[in-house]
């Protein structure tokens, strides 16, 4: 079954479980191997995925397969195959898999990954999972899986590339960034130097006080007393 077929029937048994989970399946393997497929083939591959997600929010074999496929399905596209995948609502099917199967490893492995090959490169589809809550998603599978270190390193790394901008290293701070961080570099040797990094960059709670006190109190008087 080619990558046409497999989308296609996907589509038509969409609302059959466990022909959406085999259909995704087939569609990320077909996407990882060797062979060459027209970037719409991929980018209806992709619809097709979002929408079996979207019939079958709680099964979480469909949610794993289904970010399995986004991942393989988006490695290479093109900017404008990226933001196609975004519109299709690619980016909010990762992450509420990962929201509804919070204590499933696989889910949140596939779905961070999902997240790195919708938007990696293409700075609207970051701000918009950002935007969409990928910083504090990431965190809480952090949390959910303190001993699993693949987790804990692709969270690490969503947290870095997504977070930048004082905006969204506001939002990590503000989803417990700092405390997960901190505990995953410790837990694990091989994640000191990139959490560390990640500490150093990320306010601190006071730092986030003093922002906080200046948008909303300081700027606003000197304004208020400017107008006068």
């Amino acid at each position: 079954m080619g990558m046409a077929e497999a989308t296609a029937a996907l589509r038509e048994h969409v609302a059959v479980a466990r022909v959406a989970e085999v259909a995704c399946v087939r569609l990320g393997t077909l996407a990882m191997g060797v062979g060459e497929f027209s970037e719409p083939l991929q980018r209806q591959g992709v619809t097709a995925v979002v929408e079996a997600m979207q019939a079958h929010p709680q099964v979480a074999t469909v949610q794993n397969a289904g970010c399995f496929a986004l991942d393989t399905l988006t490695k290479a596209l093109s900017s404008a195959g990226q933001q196609a995948a975004a519109e299709t609502g690619a980016i909010e099917a990762a992450l509420n898999a990962m929201q509804a199967h919070l204590q499933n490893r696989q889910v949140q492995l596939g779905g961070l990954g999902a997240l790195k090959s919708l938007c990696y490169g293409y700075d609207a589809a970051m701000l918009r999972a950002a935007q969409a809550g990928a910083l504090r998603v990431a965190v809480a599978a952090m949390r959910a899986h303190p001993q699993v270190e693949l987790v804990q390193l692709a969270a690490i790394w969503t947290l870095v590339h997504f977070g930048k901008g004082e905006a969204n290293k506001h939002r990590a701070a503000e989803a417990g960034e700092r405390a997960v961080v901190f505990a995953a570099v410790k837990a694990f040797p091989k994640i000191k130097r990139i959490g560390q990094h990640l500490l150093d960059v990320l306010p601190t709670r006071r730092e986030r006080g003093q922002s906080l006190l200046k948008a909303f109190i300081i700027t606003p008087c000197l304004n208020s007393f400017a107008l006068t």
